[in-house]
């Protein structure tokens, strides 16, 4: 991961930007400074050209907003770009006129001390980064309510949810995308299962809980509960702590203790081929789907067809 933060002290004018990542050298790419000009970060597609040019459309009498403008401007059309902005200064009329003149996507964001960010369609796509600690039903039933009349009209959203350990953006990701055709209970379930088999290889026994509780928690019909509810106490047993008394393995041991690697084996052996299973289900219910809305426009293609009035019939 790579952050870039640039600011600005309202008190004294004073400007500063600063960025951490895992790449190695990124200090004489990203950021960029000149006393008296302006800062900028280019980070994601790290064109020292950005930064350059940019402090030199400051340094010549253009405001922010204007060196943006022409930045954009030169940016290729064939790569789709996002841009958010975090400052509210730059939530104004100029900012969102350059941005569709670019075809530049403005990013939404919604964080715990700013919720319901307004959606401005200024590229061919939106982009929404859903921060907040947590969300409720309701919370994510409003987005996809918010989300339906561009969808309607054949634009692509792109969302994207906090990261968590516990796995509960997965819970949230399923009940925003959940099609028709394909229940929330099984992509809840799709979920948790390729969260459960990364965790069993990275050691994290307990992820994709909060997905598995929400499964067994809102669905109790749900034929894939009592699979969730089985591997709730996998992961619970895997979890446990092993402690033991003169050599010999508590009551409570893991199963990573009682049961060895073979045990484990069997355990990731048996996640693999239920995420598969589950994998094709969803596929299946989608394709069923696209099947049905392709009917459902042929109808609605002879309903359009204009046969003129009825003929007379002879006398």
């Amino acid at each position: 991961m790579t952050y870039s933060i640039v600011a600005r002290d309202p008190a004294t004018g004073r400007l500063g930007v600063a960025v951490q990542s895992h790449w190695f050298a990124v200090g004489p790419v990203v950021p960029w400074a000149e006393a008296g000009v302006g800062a900028i970060a280019t980070q994601s597609f790290a064109d020292p050209r950005y930064g350059r040019e940019g402090l030199q459309l400051m340094r010549s009498g253009k405001s922010a907003p204007e060196a943006l403008a022409a930045l954009l401007a030169a940016w290729p059309r064939s790569v789709p770009l996002t841009v958010e902005f975090q400052h509210p200064s730059w939530h104004v009329d100029e900012t969102f006129t350059a941005l569709r003149r670019a075809g530049v996507v403005l990013c939404a964001t919604e964080l715990d001390e700013a919720t319901g960010p307004d959606l401005r369609l200024t590229g061919p796509f939106l982009y929404l980064r859903l921060r907040c600690t947590s969300y409720d039903e309701t919370a994510i039933e409003r987005w996809a309510a918010r989300l339906v009349p561009f969808l309607s009209s054949g634009l692509d959203a792109y969302v994207f949810f906090r990261h968590d350990a516990a796995g509960a953006a997965a819970a949230y990701d399923a009940l925003l995308q959940s099609p028709p055709g394909a229940g929330e209970d099984l992509l809840l379930f799709q979920a948790a299962t390729a969260h459960a088999l990364a965790g069993l290889d990275a050691g994290d026994p307990a992820r994709g809980s909060a997905t598995l509780e929400a499964l067994v928690s809102r669905f109790p019909e749900s034929p894939y509960r009592p699979a969730a509810q089985l591997l709730l106490r996998l992961q619970d047993r895997l979890a446990a702590p092993s402690p033991s008394v003169a050599g010999a393995p508590a009551a409570g041991a893991s199963l990573a203790a009682t049961g060895g690697t073979d045990a484990l084996g069997e355990l990731r052996q048996t996640l693999v081929d239920l995420h598969r299973q589950v994998d094709r289900l969803v596929a299946e219910a989608r394709e069923r789907e696209a099947k049905l809305r392709a009917l459902r426009d042929e109808v609605e293609m002879l309903k359009a067809i204009d046969l003129g009035p009825p003929a007379e019939p002879p006398h």
